[in-house]
This record gives C-alpha cells, structure tokens and sequence, in this order.
C-alpha cells in the first residue's frame, strides 16, 4: 500500500488488499461524531470494489461491530459516498464493546475487506462528517 498526493488529492495504490483486512486510515483530535453521524467520502477508483469505514475512539475501541460498506464503481469522476454510523457505534472484536461517539479520534478505511484481493488505486477528494438528515438531502 503506497500513499500520495495527487494535487491536494489523497492518492492510495493498493495491491492485493482485502482478504486480510488491510487498513489505511487517519488520526485526528478527538472529535464528537453524536450530531454527525454520518462521513461524506468523495472518491474515485480505476476499479470496482467495496469500501468499508470504521471509526475509533479515544479508548481503541472500533465501529466493527456493524460494518459500514459502500461500493464503488470504477471510473474517471469523483462519486459522494455516504457512511452512516448511526445506532452503529459499538465494536464485536477483539472484545465487544460500546464505542464512544463523542471521542472519535480515527477513521480506518478498508478495501473489499474479508473479500478478494484488490489490486487498483483510489484518490480521495474530500472526508466530511455530516448529519443523517444533511446526508439523505444529498443523496
């Protein structure tokens, strides 16, 4: 996995991702996530697959419990993906657990986790939290 910029763009190379649950992701300060549920990606791929997301807390605890996945198309144009972690902030392993929404300090993404490996690259335009109801307007 080999990280970039593309312009002010977030390139990420992967190759053969996913059935061992590759993570790349992002540390930031602690963030409440409890009004804004739900994490804009603006994203484009040179191919097809399935991106998953997870956030994390301030104590390690992650949002595994009920993965949140989206699929992406490949294609030359940026596409909104919508990640909604509403009523999903508890994790299943290692341990179970309750993840604390107002202390989110990472955001891991996944590429076609568990699934067949993707060889391909994604370039990352724009992370934003949102509300659910900003989220469905947009849709």
């Amino acid at each position: 996995m080999k990280l970039s910029k593309a312009g002010e763009n977030l390139k990420v190379e992967l190759n053969g991702v996913g059935p061992m649950y590759e993570t790349f992701g992002r540390g930031f300060l602690s963030t409440d996530f409890t009004a804004t549920p739900v994490v804009k990606v603006r994203v484009k791929a040179d191919k097809a697959g399935q991106l998953r997301l997870d956030v994390k807390d301030i104590d390690g605890y992650s949002t595994n419990l009920k993965p949140v996945v989206q699929s992406i198309a490949a294609g030359d144009d940026f596409v909104d993906l919508y990640f909604d972690f509403t009523d999903k902030f508890e994790q299943s392993f290692p341990t179970k657990q309750k993840v604390n929404p107002a202390k989110i300090v990472q955001i891991l993404f996944y590429v076609n986790p568990g699934g067949k490996a993707f060889t391909g690259s994604l370039v990352i335009d724009e992370i934003k939290m949102m509300t659910a109801d900003d989220a469905k307007a947009k849709k």
